[in-house]
């Protein structure tokens, strides 16, 4: 798992919550780190905030799906504050595989995770 989350206390939680199920997991404080990342280590799932510095999320997306397969099929889940109607449409055309707000509701992150599993 690769979280992409510039706030140190909400990557934290992320992390702490990812590592007690039994995930491996890097962490990058913004989209061009997180895509260096993803292009190393090639995650299952990238757990990516939309508002970061240097590149942010929706930029970082968008370079992710360009790259070739395997890596341009790569699960994304969007962890963000940002629920509007753009971003939505956003996120939808960047096939995102799910989007969670922030407070993030640890039991449906786990479960969506979890849902990919038996796919």
């Amino acid at each position: 798992m690769l979280v992409a989350e510039d706030n140190p206390v909400n990557a934290m939680m992320v992390e702490e919550v990812l590592r007690s199920e039994g995930h491996q997991v890097l962490h990058a404080d913004d989209g061009e780190a997180a895509l260096a990342l993803a292009q190393r280590h090639r995650p299952d799932v990238i757990l990516m905030d939309i508002h970061m510095p240097v590149m942010n999320g929706i930029e970082a997306i968008k370079r992710l799906r360009a790259l070739p397969q395997p890596l341009s099929n790569t699960r994304v889940f969007v962890l963000t504050a940002d629920v509007t109607d753009d971003t939505r449409r956003q996120l939808a055309e960047l096939r995102v595989d799910e989007s969670f707000s922030k407070p993030i509701d640890i039991d449906e992150l786990i479960s969506a995770l979890n849902a990919g599993k038996a796919a």
